[in-house]
């Protein structure tokens, strides 16, 4: 419990919104997934594998692990007291000092500003604890919620990567927002 402390204050964290993922975690987290299943399933590829509680806690102990052996952080997104959705980092490149975060959020709680504060608080944890310059968001161009929030945040719209992923019975292509470390500490 200290090692969560210690990160989520690092974090900037208010009202405990933001939890490392931890293993009596599973069963919310399967729940969520598993109302949202068709909503989530439009934009992430992994939602047909998440069948049951043991899928849900096989990723939270890869995520644990991760976070050990890597530093990459994923939280459970909490609102209302109720687990409500998942950010990480997906990817850190120590020597570029560049991060991808990945986000997701039940349909049920979109629209009150919760995740777009979950990457404002990630922003600032990547550039202030882990020393990145960069950090990037990685979205399907027709996730319009998704794309709103690099949007919101003031990220700066890059390239294009054509057919970055295969989602079910479709490739989509990838729109990269980048912010930098500099353009964070002007917009806060």
């Amino acid at each position: 419990r200290r090692w969560e402390r210690v990160v989520l204050q690092s974090v900037g964290v208010v009202d405990r919104q933001l939890r490392l993922l931890q293993q009596h975690h599973a069963e919310a987290l399967f729940e969520v997934v598993d109302r949202n299943r068709d909503h989530l399933r439009a934009w992430l590829p992994w939602v047909d594998g998440t069948t049951e509680v043991q899928d849900s806690m096989d990723f939270v102990v890869m995520q644990i692990y991760t976070f050990a052996q890597q530093g990459l952080m994923t939280c459970g997104v909490w609102h209302d007291g109720e687990l409500c959705g998942v950010i990480g980092h997906n990817t850190i490149d120590p020597e570029a000092r560049v991060t991808t975060l990945g986000y997701w959020l039940d349909a049920g709680k979109q629209g009150h500003g919760v995740m777009t504060r979950c990457v404002a608080a990630f922003l600032d944890h990547a550039f202030s604890e882990y020393g990145q310059e960069v950090v990037q968001i990685r979205v399907a161009p027709g996730n319009a919620r998704s794309v709103a929030i690099p949007e919101r945040l003031g990220f700066v719209r890059g390239e294009v990567l054509a057919d970055a992923e295969r989602l079910h019975d479709r490739v989509v292509d990838h729109v990269v927002y980048r912010m930098r470390r500099e353009d964070w500490a002007q917009t806060v």
